[in-house]
């Protein structure tokens, strides 16, 4: 069970959170940052799909590479 303090302290769904910053940070193209995200944690979108987007929240919101296209630097790398 996750107490009141400590999930004021949770970084929102879609951003990570740095550890000197005050205030979440969007998550980049490319990546998703679950709930919770701190201290720079941001996670590649899994081989064979890509981020075309910011804020993304969970791997599943990562997009799949259409087969055989590079569409950009953060896609389809791996496949």
């Amino acid at each position: 069970r996750v107490s009141m303090a400590t999930a004021c302290l949770l970084c929102p769904p879609g951003f990570y959170c740095p550890e000197a910053s005050g205030s979440p940070i969007i998550c980049p193209r490319g990546y998703f940052c679950p709930t919770g995200s701190g201290i720079g944690i941001k996670h590649a979108c899994p081989a064979g799909t890509y981020g075309g987007s910011v804020g993304l929240e969970h791997p599943a919101n990562c997009t799949t590479c259409p087969i055989g296209e590079n569409i950009a630097w953060f896609c389809c790398r791996n496949t």
